[in-house]
């Protein structure tokens, strides 16, 4: 993984998009708290304005010339979400407190 003019990119060509995510997810570590759960939030956004896989593919291949790897974007988005909440939820969990708890 290095700093590439688009950002992070990788040089290997066999990394799975899990391998991806989580080298992703590694590089914002442990800010993660400020980073991923807008992004999550920003995959679900798109699920709910965008369909279909036509409508998404228009949006960002077409639009935005982005790509989602060998998945389609309906398996893309959701597998973002799910890596990066998972990893919240096993890295960075948050316990409520109630006053005058140490």
């Amino acid at each position: 993984m290095y700093f590439g003019q688009d950002g992070i990119a990788y040089e290997d060509d066999e990394t799975t998009e899990v391998q991806g995510l989580e080298m992703y997810i590694q590089s914002v570590h442990p800010t993660c708290f400020w980073q991923l759960p807008g992004l999550v939030g920003e995959c679900h956004e798109a699920l709910a304005l965008f369909h279909d896989e036509d409508s998404l593919f228009w949006f960002f291949q077409e639009g935005y010339l982005m790509g989602s790897g060998s998945l389609s974007w309906t398996e893309w988005l959701p597998l973002i979400a799910d890596t990066m909440t998972a990893h919240m939820r096993e890295h960075h969990s948050y316990r409520w407190r109630t006053l005058g708890e140490d």
